[in-house]
Order: structure tokens, then sequence, then C-alpha cells
């Protein structure tokens, strides 16, 4: 063993400062050339200290802590077929999402190779980004105190506002993902992502990858029936999921992107063909939309 291939002890709990030990075992095989079995940490009590500065001096340890790709503790393994994966990196990302903006240089499972859940959206017959589009994804929840039982929850996003960008993430370890009391992701279920954009038919429910996919959109045919009946499809997909959802604010926070997309075209057809497709202006939906377009929305890291 030469010094450049001595062990090292990397040591991390939440809260406290992180600690790297080197074994020292080649000064110690030097010195002492007849106990060469003997490490110089062996049998020894190593101490933790909780970590006292800010958030963000804290994620800026850890991220120091953790390394870059030429070292320290992030694990690349160029391969789809690996299952296993460094606790270490695990009790990192969780600290990341803990941490919220503060830990953002920490680096996460979702950037392991084959992890990242990236989706791009084209146009099936030109190829051109279509943007923007609603995703809509059906998460596997799980209880966070271990006890049995799951449950499904909808999450519904934009993908990229601007051309140049039109992509999204679905991925069980990117953060920010659904905050629901005394339930988490259960990250190994696959979740469903359905795609909604004007003027195209809807992609249905498919089984996303943790690998992501590229994904093309058929543009509708320009007619008025073909657009009726497109829009109808997204308004019984809504009555749906509203229904099936016995907590009235979670689902239609579950739909609002969808709600609001559907409102903009509501808007841009003739009054005389809006029943069916349209939520009624004095319904508790129509209210909700009209709430949630006047409120700013929230920023994540």
């Amino acid at each position: 063993m030469d010094d450049h291939n001595d062990p090292k002890l990397s040591l991390f709990k939440s809260g406290y400062a992180p600690v790297e030990l080197r074994n020292e075992w080649a000064d110690y095989q030097r010195y002492n050339p007849a106990k060469v079995r003997t490490s110089k940490w062996n049998g020894q009590t190593i101490r933790l200290r909780r970590f006292t500065g800010t958030p963000a001096e804290y994620g800026e340890a850890l991220a120091t802590f953790q390394g870059d790709d030429h070292g320290g503790l992030w694990w690349r393994h160029q391969s789809d077929h690996w299952k296993a994966m460094p606790r270490m990196i695990l009790a990192l990302h969780k600290e990341k999402g803990r941490l919220d903006i503060e830990g953002r240089r920490i680096r996460g499972v979702n950037q392991l190779f084959g992890r990242s859940g990236r989706g791009v959206l084209l146009d099936a017959q030109s190829g051109d980004p279509v943007w923007p589009a609603i995703i809509s994804v059906t998460w596997t929840m799980r209880r966070t105190d271990g006890t049995a039982g799951t449950r499904r929850l909808i999450q519904q996003k934009r993908s990229g506002a601007r051309e140049s960008n039109a992509e999204f993430y679905v991925s069980p370890w990117r953060w920010p993902l659904p905050q629901v009391p005394e339930w988490e992701v259960a990250p190994d279920h696959r979740p469903l992502v359905r795609v909604y954009a004007a003027g195209y038919r809807r992609l249905p429910d498919m089984t996303w990858e943790e690998r992501g996919a590229t994904l093309r959109m058929h543009r509708l045919p320009r007619t008025r029936d073909a657009l009726l009946d497109e829009l109808s499809s997204w308004r019984r997909d809504v009555d749906a999921e509203l229904a099936a959802n016995p907590d009235r604010r979670e689902a239609l926070a579950g739909q609002q992107h969808l709600l609001g997309l559907l409102w903009e075209q509501c808007h841009a057809i003739t009054p005389d063909v809006r029943a069916g497709i349209c939520f009624e202006p004095d319904s508790e939906v129509a209210r909700y939309v009209e709430h949630t377009r006047s409120t700013p929305p929230r920023s994540h890291a």
C-alpha cells in the first residue's frame, strides 16, 4: 500500500460537522515495520461535534466534504446495469432536501448516471421543441413512519417556459418533491407521466424511467371538431381526478396547471361550444382558477 492509496474514513451524521480521517497506515508501517497489522485509529473513540454555523455554511461544508467527479464521496457508475447506492450518497441527498436552497451545491442522487429523469418534448413531424406543456405526474406515496400502506398523488408542472428549454424533469430523487404530512414519495415505484400541450393531442399515462426519455407529440388537425374533442378529453381527465380524491383542496391543487391551460383554451373558443368543456364562471373550480391565476407562483430552489 503506497501513500496515495491510504484508506480514508469519512463520517457524517445529520446536524454534525463531517469528518475525514486518514488511516495513516503507510506512516505507521514505515516507522513500525514489525507491527504492520496495527492501525493508528484502531480501538479509538471518534467524536463528532454539532455544526454551529449557518445553514448556508453547513451546505457548503457538506458540498466540500462530498468532493467532485475525481475524488471524495461522489460516486459514478457509467452503466444502466447497477442497483447499489452507497449509503453516504443517500444520506447527503436527504440533507440536500432538508436544507433546500442552502444545500444547492450538494450533489443529489438524481445526478448519478441514468437517474436524471430528464424529459424532452418534440413535435412528432417537425422535430421542433414543444413548449410550454403541462406535465402531470402520478406518484405513489408511502408512509414516513414505515407502516404499511400506499396512496397516489397527482403533481403537475410546466415544461420549460422558453423554446430553448423545452424540457422537464421527473425523478423521485429530484427536489422539490410533493410535500404531504406523514407521506413521502416511494422511490421504488415508478411514476406515471401524462402530457398536455395547446394544439397537440395529449400523451396518455406512461411509466416513467429514471433515465428519462424524449417524447414526441402529434399536432391536432386544424379543425374545430378536433380541437373540441381534445379539450373534452382534458375536461374528462380533470373531472375524473377531482372525483377520485376526497381531499378537495389537494385534488384542485393537483390539477392546477391543467385547469389553467383549459381556462386559456376556453377563452379562445366561442361561447356556444363551451358546454361540457369549460367550467361555469360561478363554479368552485372556476373561482379556484381565477384565484390561482391572480396569485404569484412560489419559487423553488
